[in-house]
């Protein structure tokens, strides 16, 4: 498989990105203007809302946490303590621990991605109060975030990079 950006893969792989990078951006956006909303219509009489936006907000931001989570795991942004690696294990031992790492997280994304569509479609039916909105709609949010994160992972353990992510240095 090539890993250049002009490939299938890679062009498959942009617009999953581009799409990812979008709904954060959506999802972000709304989330600062509802709030404006919510703290206007607290002094304001012209900015009353009759729903619930706290909700609405707080379940956007569940988009936000899982997708930027994703992003974060494909620039290697995440949170890593490596210190002890680093000092105590050998060069080769270190890259093993780091693949059983990645293979421990692989699980637990696949345990999420498969509980999070149960609950998803668990809750087809029922609204949130702030909107006729199906609460699948936020709970989808889990296993999608978590699908991007294992398709970055699996991508950087086959390569030992992310092969869609420019080192620095490097043209994208």
């Amino acid at each position: 498989m090539s890993t250049s950006n002009s490939s299938i893969w890679g062009r498959l792989y942009w617009v999953a990105d581009v799409s990812r990078n979008a709904v954060i951006v959506v999802a972000l956006a709304a989330t600062v203007v509802l709030c404006a909303i919510e703290v206007l219509g607290r002094h304001l009489d012209a900015f009353r809302w009759g729903g619930d936006l706290e909700e609405l907000i707080r379940y956007l931001s569940i988009w936000v946490v899982f997708l930027g989570a994703s992003v974060a795991l494909k620039r290697g942004a995440h949170f890593n303590v490596d210190y002890f690696q680093e000092k105590f294990l050998a060069p080769d031992t270190r890259k093993r621990v780091q693949k059983a790492v990645g293979i421990a997280i692989a699980a637990f994304l696949l345990i999420l991605i498969w509980y999070g569509a149960l609950k998803a479609f668990q809750n087809l039916d029922q609204n949130i109060k702030a909107a006729p909105i199906p609460f699948a709609v936020f709970y989808l949010a889990i296993p999608i975030g978590s699908a991007y994160m294992l398709l970055d992972l699996l991508l950087m353990l086959a390569f030992g990079r992310h092969p869609f992510v420019a080192e620095e240095g490097e043209a994208a």
